[in-house]
């Protein structure tokens, strides 16, 4: 019995020490976690630690921590070598490090983590075998707890598995806090009170725990110790199937400092419930044929045997949780991990499309005849059915527009508000500005921002950056596609040949529910985004709308954080100084040295430090636009 308790109290100093010592080599910091940046509502959901580590737990465990060691066990108490030193120094590490990479890569798949670091060959086959084996197990973990649950109750095993399916499906597509997150913990709990009251019975009826021996005691030593031993408590040390359960936890993890309660943590926990179960196999049965013969039936026997012997009727009921439960919550996280793998793969969005749109339709409004539409008593009562802010978007007067009905379209509130500042000036001597802006609401709730420079100056630039966000406007606000708007204002300008009409488009697109921004750069300048004092550039090379036929749209996705600023521009602005040879780099520092976070005024300093450039004498046209994001 002393090997065994050397054991566990190398397991719970593992973690604070070699954990710790894990956790100072990766340095997690204090940057916002996708958790908190993108927070869909689904799939990334902010939760609590000790939730979070409850989850992860059964998760990773399943049945591993107890059928696993008590197969393990037949090799004799060699095991409590191999689970301690595979957990601290294999699987918990392990576990570390696929939450935090994932974590650290928007809570990615292990499969597109794979891509990251070795490259789009290594991701496709990953792919392709994550997805087959998540749904093996899934299926697995659907017949086996169908087939006991119709030994325990005599309903038919039929019946059941169309019950388990019903909540994989649940549990696969619905919110991770609605279902796992509130179930998981529960089960989670009780997989450790099981684990402690085996222990504590082994301990109190004054049951034999074999002291450590490196000798092969597997009946007959068919099978050696390396490596059937390792195979079968593969769960202990480095687990492909743990890999793939991490980032559905890395995404709802609030701050890094919380990596390694809940990823090496759990690990070290599902190390301590496999070495006292498979102490408990060894002490319960008195030596290896004896247990084999139990395997010879079903594990779940051995199980249920010394549940209730060392336990009573809790232990039963303990049981009936160990063998049914445990295998279910395994097969409900494959399913999810496999959508979320396939998700990832195809770049497939998982919210829930983000944000509501409704329609409303009432009698007309006729505050004559004392009927009058109460626009805030319905806002309140979609708020109250959908469970999150909802505003008017747009109205139709049915008594202005001759039509019997009034038509109030109501839609998710943003989390995020842009203020917005826009700064113009002319080329000097030119009569017009050759640059065009934009920004609108969309259909949708989103807003464009968008500026166009036509080539050259003057008013043949003009007609061309006008034409382009015109269209741009009308065919948006249409509800045309992103792809097919800009194909259908390239062909327009390629097919005004005689007047070499192009123009460079720059355009943002910025949900301000998700907190994100698409943008899309035909030969234009950087984005600049300032985020705690630093700026980024956000690039990208194409030719300018009105050259070629056919253009290939390249769109590019962006976090929104709370303080951001960005910064559109014209090329004016940026060819203005002439003391970097490269050019971009002067508007850098110079946001980094502006200490105002108000947009109109950030926009004033831009352009008028561009007009000193040129010695007050405007080169080219100048435009600039700056957002201000700013958390509701």
């Amino acid at each position: 019995m002393i090997s065994f308790f050397i054991c566990l109290a190398l397991l719970i100093g593992g973690y604070f020490v070699y954990g710790k010592i894990v956790e100072n080599t990766f340095a997690p910091d204090d940057r916002e976690t996708p958790a908190v940046r993108i927070n869909d509502g689904v799939d990334y959901v902010v939760m609590p630690k000790w939730k979070l580590f409850l989850v992860q737990l059964l998760n990773i465990a399943g049945l591993g921590p107890i059928f696993g060691a008590m197969q393990g066990a037949l090799w004799g108490p060699v095991v409590f070598l191999w689970i301690t030193f595979g957990t601290i120094f294999a699987g918990g590490v392990h576990d570390f490090l696929s939450g935090y990479l994932s974590l650290k890569n928007k809570g990615v798949s292990a499969s597109e983590l794979v891509g990251i670091y070795l490259g789009e060959g290594a991701r496709k086959v990953m792919v392709v075998f994550s997805v087959v084996l998540l749904v093996l197990v899934g299926v697995v973990f659907v017949t086996g707890p169908a087939g006991l649950l119709n030994t325990l109750t005599s309903v038919n095993t039929q019946v059941w598995v169309v019950v388990i399916f019903a909540y994989y499906i649940l549990a696969t597509v619905l919110p991770v806090d609605k279902v796992i997150g509130k179930i998981y913990p529960i089960f989670g709990a009780a997989l450790i009170l099981m684990a402690i009251g085996i222990a504590g019975g082994l301990i109190f009826k004054g049951y034999h725990i074999p002291e450590l021996t490196l000798q092969n005691y597997y009946p007959d030593g068919a099978k050696s110790i390396f490596p059937y031993l390792f195979i079968t408590i593969a769960c202990g040390a480095i687990s492909g199937f743990h890999a793939t359960q991490s980032p559905l936890m890395a995404r709802c993890v609030e701050h890094e400092r919380e990596i390694r309660p809940v990823f090496y943590g759990s690990m070290v926990a599902e190390g301590i419930i496999a070495l006292i179960w498979a102490a408990a196999a060894m002490a319960f049965y008195h030596g290896e044929p004896q247990l084999q013969a139990v395997f010879g039936a079903t594990p779940a026997v051995g199980v249920n045997q010394m549940s209730v012997t060392l336990l009573g009727h809790v232990g039963a009921a303990l049981a009936v949780l160990g063998v049914v439960a445990c295998p279910i919550t395994s097969g409900d996280t494959a399913f999810r991990s496999a959508r979320l793998t396939i998700a990832d793969s195809f770049n497939i969005k998982q919210e829930k499309s983000g944000r509501y749109i409704i329609d409303v339709y009432t009698n007309i409004c006729d505050e004559i005849e004392g009927t009058k539409c109460n626009i805030k008593k319905i806002s309140k009562i979609l708020t109250k059915v959908f469970n999150e802010p909802m505003v008017m978007q747009n109205q139709e007067c049915g008594l202005r527009m001759q039509k019997d009905m009034c038509k109030f379209t109501y839609i998710s509130d943003d989390k995020f508000t842009a203020q917005i500042g826009i700064a113009k000036s002319t080329k000097a001597g030119s009569p017009v500005s050759g640059d065009s802006n934009l920004h609108i609401k969309l259909n949708d709730g989103k807003y464009l921002l968008a500026i166009s420079d036509g080539m050259g100056s003057g008013p043949e630039a003009m007609k061309s950056s006008k034409i382009a966000i015109k269209m741009l406007e009308r065919l948006l606000t249409a509800g045309f596609d992103k792809d097919v708007s800009l194909k259908l204002i390239n062909s327009t300008l390629v097919a005004n040949t005689k007047e070499d009409m192009y123009a460079t488009l720059d355009i943002e697109i910025l949900d301000l529910f998700n907190g994100n921004m698409e943008f899309i750069k035909n030969s234009a300048c950087p984005t600049y985004v300032k985020r705690n004092g630093e700026v980024q550039l956000l690039k990208s090379v194409a030719l300018p709308t009105g050259i070629l036929n056919n253009v290939d749209l390249v769109v590019y996705d962006y976090d929104l954080q709370d303080g951001d600023i960005l910064v559109m521009c014209s090329d004016g602005i940026i060819d203005s100084n002439k003391e970097y040879l490269n050019k971009q780099v002067w508007l850098k520092y110079l946001l980094e040295d502006i200490e105002s976070t108000d947009a109109q005024k950030i926009a004033d300093i831009i352009i008028g430090e561009a007009i000193d450039n040129d010695f007050g004498v405007q080169k080219d046209d100048m435009t600039v636009m700056v957002a201000k994001i700013k958390k509701k």
